[in-house]
């Protein structure tokens, strides 16, 4: 079945599928595949820098398409959009989403260098956290079986 995706709108926790005429609510809990816990684990205060070389917890590459990171520390929760796209890698330009060496954040954030990655392009992503937490980030995918 092909996933004909024309949108997503994401606000807070609740994404919305919306295409085709109807909008079908998507809960990330029952309709995800997980592909990779990327971290888990306490971290100090400041900015951290995780890459993902597009593998899945097997160590398979993932397939093109789009997927979803999401970082959870001390109530603070954040998912984020991207693509991975049939180009060859190195073809799209990255900023890392933070400069390097900021000065401790004053609050919790979650970002990428891009929204779109070639295949076997390096995925950046960057978290900061205000004060000691223990982050968890991981990356999934909708199943497109049930859309």
């Amino acid at each position: 079945m092909m996933l004909k995706l024309l949108r997503l709108i994401l606000a807070g926790c609740c994404l919305t599928v919306v295409g085709c005429g109807t909008n079908t609510p998507v809960n990330p809990s029952t309709a995800d595949i997980s592909i990779v816990t990327l971290f888990d684990d306490d971290v100090n205060a400041g900015i951290t820098t995780i890459d993902w070389d597009q593998r899945d917890d097997e160590g398979n590459r993932v397939e093109p398409g789009l997927y979803f990171a999401k970082m959870s520390a001390d109530g603070y929760e954040n998912t984020i959009g991207f693509r991975i796209v049939p180009v060859a890698a190195g073809s799209d330009n990255h900023n890392p989403p933070y400069p390097s060496n900021p000065p401790i954040p004053s609050e919790f954030a979650f970002g990428l260098s891009s929204t779109f990655y070639g295949v076997g392009e390096i995925v950046e992503m960057q978290f900061a956290v205000p004060l000691a937490a223990h982050v968890t980030l991981s990356v999934w995918r909708l199943d497109p079986n049930k859309y």
